[in-house]
Formats: structure tokens, C-alpha cells, sequence
């Protein structure tokens, strides 16, 4: 049941921050409805790694200090269930978009409002922090459809902060080819063909 409860929530949590993502208003209620039940399940999961893995969300996506709430998630995450590729997944999404933020990007970026501006070498940093969480999801053993996300966020990484052309178009022909039909799919797609 709880584990159930969880990726449902988890699924409510993605549809939210693609939403936002998309300025679409209707998130804020989303993830609010969500992390009320995030919340009242606290002291049943508090050693379930996987729950901590969408307090890690439900905390960058809405919450004033989510910074803080986010980095203690991820940690409590690693220490529960230390071989979590989601774990990874949501570390590496993390830092990537405080790498948007630091290449200035946060006036566009609706996952950036509110943080502050980080210096150039951060940018990188934080693009080299991001880069190895996703490779380090991709050890374990994940469906196509989820190592597709991830070469398609290594590909948006490799443009969008390491200015790399070359591995951004590898990464997207590898999230084509593992997952043609999916929505990550479509997308890094849509990136090769600009």
C-alpha cells in the first residue's frame, strides 16, 4: 500500500513541475494536495528511502526553504536506501537546475525562482555534480523508457551547460533509440532535429 501511495504521489509530483515548467498555474494546487500527503506520511516512512526520495521533490518544487529541505531529503535518501538509482536521478535534476540558475538562467526557469545566484564556476561545478548523479543512476538496473530521461537531461546538460554540441546529439540519439515512443523519446527527437 505504501509503496503504491508513493508513486503516485511521485507520478503527481512529475505532472507538477512539468506544469510549472510549462507556466501552467494549476501545479501550485497539484503539489500542494500533494505534499500535504507527503507530510502526514512522515513519521510512518522516516526510514523509507523511497519516501524520502519524494520529499526531495515535493521540497524543490514548492517548498521556501527548499534548498535546505531538498539537500537533508537527499541525504536521509542515500542513507536508507544508499543503491537508489531514483536517488541519482532526483540529485542530478537537483543540481542541474542550480546550473541553469548559475548560468543565469533563473529569470526563465521557473524551477530557479527564489534561489540565489550562484558564480560562473558554480555553473560548472554544479553541471559536473549533476552529470555524474545521472551516470550514476545509469549502473543500476532501469527500464529504457527511464535511461531515455536520463541520456535526454545528459544531453540537455552537455548544450545547455557545457556548451558540448557533439555529446549532446550521442545522448539524444541514446534516449531515441532506447525509448523512440516515449516522452523523453520524442523530445531529444525534437532536439536533433534543430
Amino acid at each position: 500500500m505504501v509503496k503504491y501511495e508513493i508513486s503516485r504521489l511521485d507520478t503527481i509530483l512529475d505532472q507538477s513541475r512539468d506544469m510549472k515548467e510549462a507556466n501552467n498555474t494549476a501545479w501550485k494546487l497539484n503539489a500542494t494536495q500533494a505534499g500535504h500527503r507527503i507530510k502526514t506520511m512522515l513519521e510512518a516512512n522516516a526510514g523509507n528511502g523511497d519516501y524520502w526520495v519524494i520529499y526531495a521533490k515535493y521540497s524543490w518544487l514548492i517548498e521556501a526553504n527548499r534548498e535546505t529541505h531538498s539537500t537533508k531529503a537527499l541525504q536521509e535518501a542515500f542513507y536508507y536506501k544508499p543503491n537508489n538509482p531514483e536517488v541519482h536521478i532526483v540529485q542530478a535534476d537537483y543540481h542541474f537546475d542550480k546550473a541553469r540558475e548559475a548560468r543565469g538562467d533563473d529569470r526563465q526557469h521557473p524551477m530557479m525562482q527564489g534561489v540565489e545566484t550562484n558564480t560562473e564556476t558554480d555553473k560548472f561545478d554544479q553541471g559536473k555534480i549533476s552529470q555524474s548523479s545521472y551516470e550514476a543512476a545509469l549502473l543500476d538496473n532501469l527500464s529504457d523508457v527511464r535511461k531515455a530521461y536520463i541520456y535526454f537531461k545528459l544531453g540537455n546538460l552537455e548544450e545547455q551547460i557545457f556548451q558540448q554540441k557533439t555529446n549532446a546529439k550521442k545522448a539524444w540519439e541514446a534516449a531515441v533509440k532506447l525509448a523512440p515512443d516515449s516522452k523523453t523519446g520524442k523530445l531529444a527527437k525534437q532536439c536533433l532535429q534543430i
